[in-house]
C-alpha cells in the first residue's frame, strides 16, 4: 500500500510520551507515514520501564518537527483533512483543541470500558485481568468514554510486570496507530459506541498505592509488587520491595507482622501465607 500521506492534502499530528510513543512514532515511519508535528513533555529523567531515549531525539533524528508546548497554548495550522493521533500523554486534552481536527483518535492501553483512566498498566496486572490490549477511541471530553473504531487484545501473564507489558502493548498500539491512519486516509475510519454500563476507571497512583496491603491473599501481593517491580517498587512501611521471592505456609504469626528480616529480604505474614520478600532499600523520611 503506498503511504497514506501521498494524494491527499493530509496532515498528521501525534501526541505521544517517551515509552510507548517511541514504538508508535517507529511503526508509523516504517509504514511511510510522518507525523507533520510531535507534541510531547519534558522528562525529569530517564524512561523508567526500558532503555529507549527521549521521543524528540528520535523525532529529531527523523526530521520532525517536535515541541512540548501545552495544546490549549499553541495553534495547529491545519487542512480539512487533518487527523490527530494520541499514544499516551499525560494532559487532558481539550475539546477546544481536539474539536479542530476531522477526526481525533486515542490509543488507550486496555480493554475500553474496561480500565478507564491513568496507568492502566498498573491496573490490569494489580487486578489480576487475564486479558488486556488497546483500543483506538475518538476523543471526547470524557476520561477514555469516546466510540471505539479498533480494538485489540492480548493476555497477560501471571509473572507480567509493567516493563513486559508495556512494551507488548506498545507493539500493538504501534499496529493500531497505523490502521489508524490508513482507515483515516481511506475513509473507512469507523466508530461504535462504548457499553458506559460495563465501564471502570480508575484513579491516578499516589503514595498509598504503592503500600503492600499484608490483609491481601499471597497472590494479590505477588500481583502487586509486579505491576510495581521495575519502577517506582512497592513499599511495605519503610521498605521498597523488588519483588516476592517465595511463599511460605502461613506461620502462628499475626496477620502484618515481619516474621523474620536480614540483610536484602524480609518475610510478612500476609492473609494466607508467610511471603518472603526482597527489600532494595529504605525509603529516607516516608
Amino acid at each position: 500500500m503506498k503511504p497514506p500521506m501521498t494524494g491527499k492534502n493530509m496532515q498528521l499530528i501525534l501526541f505521544a510520551l517517551t515509552g510507548v510513543g517511541n514504538v508508535v512514532l517507529r511503526a508509523l515511519l516504517d509504514s511511510g507515514i510522518r507525523p507533520d508535528v510531535l507534541v510531547t513533555r519534558n522528562e525529569k529523567g530517564p524512561y523508567p520501564y526500558d532503555q529507549v531515549p527521549f521521543i524528540g531525539e528520535l523525532a529529531l533524528a527523523e526530521q520532525i518537527p517536535w515541541n512540548v508546548e501545552a495544546p490549549d497554548e499553541q495553534s495547529f495550522e491545519l487542512t480539512s483533512d487533518a487527523l490527530l493521533l494520541v499514544a499516551t500523554y499525560h494532559r487532558i486534552i481539550k475539546g477546544s483543541v481536539f474539536g479542530k481536527f476531522r477526526a481525533a483518535v486515542n490509543l488507550h492501553p486496555s480493554l475500553l470500558p474496561h480500565n478507564r483512566g491513568p496507568n492502566p498498566f498498573f491496573w490490569s496486572i494489580r487486578n489480576g485481568d487475564e486479558f488486556t490490549g488497546v483500543t483506538a477511541h475518538a476523543l471526547t471530553e470524557g476520561v477514555d468514554d469516546g466510540p471505539i473504531c479498533l480494538q485489540e487484545t492480548i493476555d497477560v501473564s501471571s509473572t507480567e510486570t509493567q516493563s513486559s507489558l508495556r512494551r507488548r502493548l506498545a507493539e500493538v498500539a504501534g499496529g493500531l496507530a497505523v490502521e489508524v491512519v490508513h482507515k483515516f486516509y481511506e475513509e473507512t475510519l469507523t466508530f461504535a459506541p462504548q457499553d458506559h454500563s460495563l465501564a471502570t476507571i480508575f484513579p491516578r497512583l499516589d503514595g498509598g498505592a504503592y503500600e503492600i496491603d499484608v490483609y491481601q491473599k499471597a497472590e494479590h501481593v505477588c500481583r502487586h509488587v509486579n505491576a510495581l517491580r521495575d519502577w517506582p517498587l512497592a513499599r511495605l512501611g519503610s521498605r521498597k520491595i523488588r519483588y516476592v521471592k517465595e511463599i511460605l505456609n502461613p506461620s502462628a504469626a499475626a496477620i502484618g507482622s515481619v516474621v523474620a528480616e536480614r540483610t536484602g529480604e524480609c518475610v510478612v505474614r500476609v492473609d494466607d501465607a508467610d511471603i518472603v520478600l526482597e527489600v532494595a532499600d529504605e525509603l529516607s523520611g516516608s
